[in-house]
């Protein structure tokens, strides 16, 4: 009985935290966050390590070493989009670790 009466009262507050709206919120402070609820939300993840980085979607894997300048994983296809954005990637979170550390 208890944790239904609590359920109600949070229901709103939850629906609201768990909402997005671009319009309520500036996102721009929020650069590497995604929507994992929105309706477009595709998932992929973005690794690095010592002389490279991963990224990977529900399809493929790229890893590429920046030391050899090879490519490993599922997708080692040089002119691949997951290239493109892996490294697009990896430049952002060099500028914003640049940008805050001036």
């Amino acid at each position: 009985m208890y944790i239904s009466k609590l359920r109600i009262l949070l229901y709103p507050l939850l629906k609201k935290l768990t909402t997005f709206d671009d319009e309520l919120y500036n996102t721009d402070d929020f650069k590497f966050s995604r929507n994992i609820l929105a309706a477009n939300y595709i998932p992929y993840s973005f690794f690095t390590f010592s002389g490279g980085f991963g990224f990977q979607k529900p399809d493929n894997l790229l890893i590429y070493n920046t030391i050899t300048n090879t490519y490993t994983g599922s997708a080692p296809n040089t002119d691949s989009i997951n290239e493109k954005q892996g490294k697009a990637y990896l430049q952002s979170l060099y500028m914003d670790f640049y940008n805050k550390n001036k």
